[in-house]
Parts: structure tokens; C-alpha cells; sequence
């Protein structure tokens, strides 16, 4: 029997939700204040979740569906995960696993964010994944939950100020993948509107990942800083790598492609469209 199952270790104000119903599992977690909270979401086979908040003081709220819905009797259902999150002096942790498909060989893909900060950071981040893919699409996210921190008010996917760290990354079936990694004193936003994975190909924030072409072109997969800082944008695959800005194609030829970018600045620096894909 495939259901959603929540464990959680918290020492704050928190208000957990776990309905059954039309054939769907929900999982809603809200959280308010200081502490460390740790949530883990297994909905069967088909695909995990895992948060972990430990800060001076946290806002926010998880939200976990199961559908239950096994389309095409492919034995695997619809998942759908978001976390809009606010922390002051702290870690967040946020996890997607993709665990199966429908032929069982192309799952694995995975969605990873850390963010450690003495300051301020918000995250809010949502993922899906069924029988096909898993897709990032952060244009329908809403968090509709009661706390007073609205994650979709600015538009923006991460997000620091302080002395902070910030990485997220994006795996396919066959590990490999790409990442944003940054670090340093001021702020920072990191804007991926969408990603995609599916069997051994990843997009990570490259055009077009949900439907919307050039429409946005130039607006998302964004990187804005401004203080001190350093980061890195790094892609790794078998056959080749496409880096959207320039339209550059790295080959690979099946035995590996690379692609690494190193920036050290001081003061306002930007990257409008850092986006990659591979496979």
C-alpha cells in the first residue's frame, strides 16, 4: 500500500496535517519559530522528501502530495512537493527523490538545496514528479498555508543576506547533473524558474523546461550578488553539455563533458541566464 509517511522532530511552534482523501495523501507541516525541525516523506516507491531546518528562528511552511493516482497503470503515482521556508541564522536543507518510472530504469533523479546563513535566507521551491519525469516549475506554487510568510512574493527561488553559503543542484539517472554554488558577505538571489530531469538527461534551468520558450528568455535561471562573493556554476555529462547563454555545445562523446565556471566579485555582479542542460 503506497501513502506518505511524515516524521518530524521539532521544537517550535508546529502544526502538522496528514489527510487521506479522494484517493490522495496530503502532508501539511507549518512551523513558526526557533529550533530544529526534520521532515521526511516517503510516498511508497515512487518518491522521498527530506527538510531540515536548524536556525535562531524559522517561518514557513512544507507541503507533500501523493496522488495515488497510478496514471496509464504504470504503477507509479503523481508526487508534488514545495517548501516556501524563511530563516534567520541558520541551515536549511531541502531533498526530492525521484524513485521510480515506468520501466523502472530511468529513475533516481534528485533535487538538492542548502542554504547556511548569519543573516537572513529564504527558499521557496517546489517539484513534481509521475510515471514520465520530474519537473521544476515554480510559476504555480503557491503556499496557502496560515503563517504569515509569503515565499512567492518576490520571485525569486533563493535568496541570502549575511555571511552565506547557497547551493543547489539538479542529478539525473545516471548522477550526472549540474549545480549553482555560491558564497560570501552581502546578498545574494538565485533565480531557477524551472528544471527538468528524465532518465539520464537533466535541464537545468535551460529553455525551454515548462512550455514558456523564449518568452523568457534572459529571466530564468538568474544569479544576482552584491557584496563580496564567489560562485560557481558547474555541469558534468557522458555526451555533451549545452550552456543556453551563447548557445555553446560541449561535446562528450560518451566518455564526459565538462563545464565549470569560477567567479570572484566585489560588489554588484550578475548573470541573467546561466542555464544548463545535458545527457
Amino acid at each position: 500500500m503506497k501513502k506518505a509517511l511524515v516524521f518530524g522532530f521539532m521544537f517550535a511552534l508546529v502544526v502538522v496535517c496528514y489527510a487521506v482523501a479522494f484517493a490522495q495523501t496530503t502532508v501539511d507541516v507549518e512551523f513558526d519559530g526557533g529550533g530544529w525541525y526534520n521532515i521526511d516523506v516517503v510516498a511508497g516507491d515512487d518518491a522521498t522528501s527530506f527538510v531540515d531546518i536548524n536556525a535562531s528562528f524559522a517561518s514557513g511552511g512544507f507541503h507533500f502530495v501523493d496522488k495515488d493516482d497510478n496514471p496509464y497503470s504504470y504503477n507509479v503515482d503523481t508526487t508534488t512537493s514545495f517548501l516556501g521556508a524563511q530563516i534567520v541564522d541558520g541551515t536549511i536543507q531541502y531533498e526530492y527523490l525521484r524513485q521510480d518510472d515506468k520501466t523502472g530504469g530511468g529513475s533516481g533523479q534528485r533535487s538538492y538545496t542548502l542554504i547556511s546563513v548569519d543573516g537572513i535566507a529564504e527558499l521557496a521551491f517546489g517539484q513534481r514528479s509521475n510515471y514520465h519525469d520530474m519537473t521544476n516549475c515554480q510559476y504555480g506554487w503557491v503556499y496557502s498555508g496560515s503563517s504569515p510568510y509569503d515565499p512567492t512574493s518576490n520571485g525569486v527561488q533563493f535568496q541570502a543576506a549575511g555571511l552565506y553559503g547557497v547551493y543547489h543542484s539538479l542529478q539525473d539517472s545516471s548522477g550526472d547533473g549540474a549545480f549553482v554554488n555560491a558564497w560570501g558577505d552581502g546578498s545574494v538571489d538565485i533565480k531557477m524558474m524551472g528544471q527538468k530531469s528524465q532518465g539520464s538527461s537533466f535541464n537545468f534551468g535551460h529553455l525551454s523546461v515548462c512550455g514558456d520558450g523564449e518568452a523568457w528568455d534572459n529571466n530564468y535561471a538568474v544569479f544576482d550578488g552584491d557584496g563580496q562573493g564567489e560562485v560557481v556554476f558547474r555541469a558534468w555529462a557522458d555526451n555533451q553539455i549545452s550552456v543556453h547563454e551563447g548557445g555553446i555545445v560541449i561535446p562528450g562523446g560518451g566518455t564526459g563533458a565538462i563545464y565549470d565556471l569560477d567567479i570572484v566579485y566585489n560588489g554588484v555582479w550578475s548573470y541573467p541566464d546561466f542555464g544548463l542542460s545535458g545527457n
